[in-house]
Parts: structure tokens; C-alpha cells; sequence
């Protein structure tokens, strides 16, 4: 059900990768399109790099039959959660589309990752209303980042800051 596209990478890749991005003085990597393999893993943790593992979960995702993405997040969740390097799972990329049953399934997901996962933070790009499942306020975009962000505007379809305080951190994702 969920590919991870960052298992194709080497770890002779990953290697270059992370010194060219330690040289350029970054030091968090999105993994997108899947968490992060072992190797690199072990080699952030190493380096002192930050990671942001991303489970895929699109618009395009059915979530009629949640069991194979709460076995797929088990898997990678019991994996993972030792390496220091990890900081932050991330579910999705504007995972929900606005549809209300896909926000319950990325409830539900970010749940079980919770339990599974308890000292990482979690995120869910796009949603700003799953309430205590995740730990960030997200937007990407202008259009999205305007019901958020604390902006004076005219347009109905944007919310005033007094109407939607942020009671979290805020993540921010450009590419919205």
C-alpha cells in the first residue's frame, strides 16, 4: 500500500548526500516519499543530521481499509524510533484534501504512531485541525497559510487569527 521510494537510494549515495548538505550547512532532511533506510539512519545519527521521516499518504490514498497503513506504520515505527537522528514522522503531504473521512483516518494513523512512537513528534502537512494527534499547526502554501497565519483579510473564506489562535507551533511547508 505504501511505497518507500527513499529504500531505492545507496548507501554510498546517501553518503555524498550528506556531506554535500552538511557542507551547505543544513541540518534536517524531509525524507520524502518513505522514512529513511537503516543506513542512512545510522549514518544521520553518526553526523548529528536531523530527520523527518515522511509516510506517503496522498490525496489519491484510500483509507476505506486502514490495517495495511497501521501495519506498515508498525513496521517502520518499531524500525526506526531508536536512532537518535529521528525527530519527526510526517503524515503525508496534504494527506487529506479536505475530505472529513480522510481527516479521521489521519487521526487515526497519527494515534497509532503516537503509541507506537510516543517520543517523536508528529505532523500531518496541509491539516490544521487535528487536534491533539499531531504536535504543529501546519500550512503550505499562501492560500492555506493565510487561514493560519495571524493576517487581517477581507475574504470570506479565510479566517482572522482571532478566529483561529494557534495553540501550537506553527510548520510551515512552501510547497503547499
Amino acid at each position: 500500500v505504501l511505497d518507500d521510494n527513499s529504500a531505492r537510494w545507496t548507501a554510498e549515495y546517501f553518503q555524498i548526500y550528506l556531506e554535500e548538505i552538511r557542507r551547505l550547512n543544513i541540518n534536517t532532511v524531509i525524507m520524502r516519499g518513505g522514512p529513511a533506510p537503516v543506513e542512512f539512519l545510522e549514518m544521520a545519527d553518526r553526523t548529528g543530521m536531523i530527520i523527518v521521516n515522511e509516510i506517503p499518504l496522498g490525496i489519491e490514498n484510500d483509507f476505506s481499509d486502514l490495517n495495511p497503513y497501521l501495519e506498515t506504520l508498525k513496521e517502520w515505527a518499531e524500525r526506526d524510533r531508536a536512532h537518535p537522528s529521528l525527530m519527526m514522522w510526517m503524515l503525508g503531504n496534504r494527506a487529506s484534501g479536505g475530505v472529513p473521512a480522510r481527516r479521521e483516518a489521519l487521526s487515526r494513523l497519527a494515534a497509532h504512531l503516537r503509541a507506537l512512537d510516543p517520543e517523536r513528534l508528529i505532523i500531518a502537512p496541509g491539516e490544521d485541525d487535528l487536534g491533539e494527534a499531531v504536535d504543529f499547526v501546519s500550512a503550505g502554501g499562501s492560500k492555506q497559510a493565510a487561514t493560519v497565519l495571524p493576517v487581517e483579510d477581507s475574504r470570506s473564506d479565510r479566517r482572522k487569527a482571532k478566529d483561529h489562535p494557534l495553540d501550537k507551533p506553527l510548520f510551515y511547508d512552501a510547497g503547499g
